[in-house]
């Protein structure tokens, strides 16, 4: 890895990638803000990747061009047909040749809080980024789905001014075997009520599929939401839990999804088994 040296200072390569697309906003926000200050390249998907979670393309090959477009300021950038992962893969070992100090996933159009990390592009994408050696975040940001875009762009913005403002003061070389998941609240910055560096909870999504007609009568099945707090959250105090509350959130993942402390337990459990 190595820094790019610029007349009035040591900045950071900086790979963005995301999972709302080329399009996305947040993206757009972060990339825009950062590349005043350091070496910006995005690869992003060519349209919406969300809830991709930790997928590679095998069975197609991946497009990858670079793009002009002038709202990135002066972030360098390209667009995939790929996943998030295809994104940050790319990203590493095509576009800089590993020439990449830190990786930034977002941000997000929407939490990515508990259980939800999951299944997440956002997320996952970061995690890629940890388990090839590089600090990497997460960030997304809390939305209402019927926000008004001018006002949305607020929310990025402020976003943004946070992540840039931590990148002065943040020790990377802490950043090993662990990536970071950070949640902006939906609520003015003024209304922030501080930062919580707390554990993953469950989500408060839950998921499932109710059937529809076409206009032929044909059934298929659309994706349907119903949102509740779980007491884990409550009771242990997670990330779910302080996001709702107005904080914002960082918490700790790492690859190795092992429960250490079941290990003795399953393999009395296993030896009782298998006798």
């Amino acid at each position: 890895m190595f820094r790019i040296i610029k007349t009035d200072g040591v900045y950071m390569n900086i790979l963005i990638v995301n999972d709302d697309g080329i399009e996305g906003e947040g993206l757009i926000v972060l990339a825009r803000t950062l590349a005043k200050k350091h070496y910006v390249t995005v690869v992003a998907p060519d349209s919406e990747r969300s809830a991709a979670a930790h997928s590679y393309t095998f069975n197609l090959p991946l497009g990858l061009k670079k793009v002009d477009k002038k709202e990135y300021g002066d972030a360098v950038v390209y667009t995939t047909s790929g996943t998030p992962c295809d994104c940050v893969i790319l990203g590493l070992h095509v576009v800089t040749e590993g020439n990449v100090d830190l990786i930034i996933s977002g941000i997000n159009a929407g939490s990515n809080v508990g259980t939800d990390t999951l299944a997440s592009g956002t997320v996952q994408a970061a995690m890629e980024g940890c388990m090839r050696g590089y600090p990497s975040l997460a960030v997304s940001q809390e939305i209402n789905r019927l926000i008004a875009s001018g006002e949305l762009s607020t929310y990025f913005s402020n976003a943004a001014g946070y992540i840039d403002s931590m990148l002065d003061n943040l020790d990377y070389g802490q950043l090993k075997n662990y990536m970071m998941s950070i949640n902006f609240p939906y609520r003015p910055k003024e209304e922030f009520m501080g930062i919580k560096v707390c554990t993953a909870g469950i989500s408060k999504n839950n998921f499932s599929y109710k059937p529809q007609k076409d206009f032929v009568g044909r059934e298929h099945y659309w994706i349907h939401v119903e949102r509740s707090m779980n007491d884990y959250n409550i009771q242990h105090e997670t990330d779910v839990k302080w996001l709702d509350e107005g904080y914002i959130t960082v918490t700790p993942l790492f690859p190795n999804m092992t429960e250490m402390s079941r290990m003795q337990s399953v393999q009395t459990l296993i030896d009782s088994a298998w006798k």
